[in-house]
This record gives C-alpha cells, structure tokens and sequence, in this order.
C-alpha cells in the first residue's frame, strides 16, 4: 500500500489514457516509480534494526512460548 497513492496520482494526472509518449511524463512517471521503490525497500530495510536501536534487542525479539502443562 506505501506509495500506491503517489503512483495512482501520476498515472492519472500525467499519463491519464495509459500511452503517453512524451518524454518528459514518462520521466516523472519513472522518478516517481523510482522514489516509492527506494523508499520502500530502504524504511522496510531499517525497522528492524531501527527497532533494535529503540527497544533493545530483547525487546524487538518475540519471546518464545513457554511448554507449560498446566494447560494440558
């Protein structure tokens, strides 16, 4: 869902029959494109050791379920 609406808003505004073959709209399409995916990847990239950073790392980690029989 990151970055659909940039994108949606881009095809729509600049290229709103699907076959534009200005080259300028086609580069800010692709900027566009590019800049959702770099973000994408660096933010989803760093939530886990930003986390780690925040929390400590035995915090950010699950913990693991306890083999109790009392529920047995």
């Amino acid at each position: 869902m990151r970055g659909a609406v940039s994108v949606a808003l881009v095809c729509f505004y600049y290229d709103p029959d699907g076959g534009s073959v200005d080259a300028e709209k086609s580069t800010l399409i692709a900027m566009t494109l590019t800049v959702v995916l770099f973000s994408t990847l660096v933010f989803g990239a760093a939530t886990k050791p930003l986390l780690d950073l925040m929390l400590g790392p035995d915090r950010a980690r699950p913990r693991e379920r306890s083999t109790c029989s009392c529920w047995q």
